[in-house]
């Protein structure tokens, strides 16, 4: 289960690697929101969210290693605000207070 989350998370930064590189191609195009491997900006975020997500969860669980997870979130967060998606924003961060709570407990 473990190595399944990390393989999400490496998913999640090769897409983001792309979209920044895409987003680099179309720096000209006005409103350019990337999309990375997706077909819609908003799917692509959802991912992101998703990884941002299991970023978090990890980083709450996983005592080593701990740094590794944060830089990934960063990562992923410069996708998501490339990707356009903001509503994503308050998911994420929703999500993250959630998990925190329920972690907690």
């Amino acid at each position: 289960f473990e190595k399944l989350l990390d393989t999400v998370v490496i998913g999640g930064l090769m897409a983001t690697i792309h979209s920044v590189i895409e987003f680099i191609v179309n720096r000209n195009v006005p409103d350019y929101r990337s999309q990375a491997f997706f077909t819609n900006p908003n799917f692509f975020g959802t991912a992101l969210t998703f990884c941002i997500l299991i970023c978090a969860f990890k980083a709450a669980t996983n005592i080593k290693h701990v740094w590794l997870y944060y830089c990934a979130a960063v990562f992923l967060a410069l996708g998501l605000y490339i990707s356009g998606s903001m509503s994503l924003w308050l998911v994420a961060l929703i999500g993250i207070l959630l998990m925190l709570i329920f972690l907690k407990n």
